[in-house]
């Protein structure tokens, strides 16, 4: 039989040789950062394109996950960085693989913030390039926060499960909600951030008359209000106030940046004089039912206005419904990985074009597992 050198063998796919993963499973840890294994855009770095991972300065076992994709197991393959002061493999020995099909390898990060690549090289250290993995190491930046313990609102107080737990008493209610940031920043320090939690935690109760209302469970407007005059509120820190309940039953938390605080004209007392008013920019969590540390990491993220691409609508970049993100700015849709992050946290999301239908984004995804955010809030 005569060779047909026009037949299409393989078409409207690409073929990597190698690939990589998150080396473990299950609950966050820093140790064990997300692997971006979709894909990235970087205007700082316009010609990279490929999996990336992200840790922070010092980290001594950083661990990632290695797969032969397209490749025998056979083939004689090493882990080799381009910059060991940002990235040194200290795990296999000399950068030598296995013939394992996976295989998890560990590198240390360095004391300074910086950009190197892990390469693949086939056959010898100095042999050809089959695979990347770009590893991005971010300097550790201390974010201070303040843990308020609202004990009541307007008469009604916390039932358990407290954040998962059962918690009595102020001391087992404070041990849960440091906890919570504990898990939480297994999800930030890959990324430079560090929550640092104040040693004191405050208790108070909020009544009708700092509320505003004696509406139970309060409307967020007024517990902006109690929360922006609160007399132990911090401000060099970030404020954390902890919740019986919400008034729309599914949030599980919400935050208000300064900045979004700033553009809504936050400020209470309402009509107060400048010197003496104060911007209602914090984060509020609910404590009835499970900790739910991606949901209180997201709305941290909103805190830090990571979805204020304008200004305007700092929590609309996530939602699949939004038109300004559909209709104005495919890059935002085309960076699809960014639908895996802490930010984007949804499923269902529609193909460009999009199409001119309601979704509802409930159900929300993260690489490490499915959880639910607040469908009825307008600010998560």
């Amino acid at each position: 039989m005569a060779a047909d050198f026009t037949a299409q063998v393989w078409g409207g796919e690409r073929i990597y040789m190698v690939g990589f993963g998150r080396a473990k499973t299950g609950d966050p840890h820093m140790d064990y950062p997300d692997v971006d294994d979709i894909g990235f855009t970087d205007d700082a770095h316009a010609a990279e394109h490929g999996p990336i991972v992200n840790a922070v300065t010092g980290d001594p076992a950083v661990k990632a996950r290695f797969h032969r994709v397209e490749i025998s197991n056979s083939a004689k393959l090493y882990l080799v960085s381009t910059d060991p002061t940002v990235a040194r493999i200290t795990h296999p020995a000399g950068g030598l693989l296995s013939h394992d099909r996976s295989q998890n390898f560990t590198f240390a990060s360095g004391n300074a913030a910086g950009r190197a690549a892990i390469e693949v090289r086939y056959n010898y250290t100095d042999g050809p390039v089959i695979g990347r993995l770009y590893v991005q190491v971010n300097l550790r930046v201390n974010v201070l926060l303040r843990l308020h313990l609202v004990t009541t609102v307007a008469g009604n107080g916390h039932t358990n499960p407290f954040l998962g737990v059962t918690a009595n008493n102020p001391a087992d209610r404070h041990a849960a909600m440091k906890k919570l940031f504990r898990s939480i920043n297994h999800i930030w320090v890959p990324y430079g951030v560090f929550l640092q939690v104040e040693g004191t935690v405050y208790d108070k109760a909020w009544t009708a008359a700092a509320l505003g209302t004696a509406v139970y469970p309060p409307p967020d407007a007024n517990l902006d209000q109690a929360g922006a005059t609160d007399p132990d509120r911090s401000a060099l820190r970030v404020n954390v106030f902890f919740i019986p309940a919400f008034s729309s039953a599914a949030t599980v938390a919400f935050a208000t940046s300064v900045n979004w605080a700033k553009t809504t004209l936050s400020y209470f007392p309402a009509g107060a004089p400048a010197a003496t008013r104060h911007l209602a920019n914090h984060v509020m969590v609910r404590t009835s039912g499970l900790a739910d540390t991606h949901a209180v990491a997201h709305e941290l993220g909103h805190y830090f206005n990571l979805c204020a691409i304008d200004g305007a609508r700092p929590w609309a970049y996530h939602s699949c419904a939004d038109t300004k993100v559909a209709n104005d700015n495919q890059k935002i849709r085309d960076d699809s990985v960014t639908r895996r992050r802490i930010m984007y946290p949804y499923v269902g999301c529609r193909k460009w074009p999009p199409r001119r239908t309601g979704i509802t984004w409930a159900t929300a995804i993260s690489s490490r597992g499915i959880w639910s955010l607040p469908a009825g809030s307008a600010r998560t």
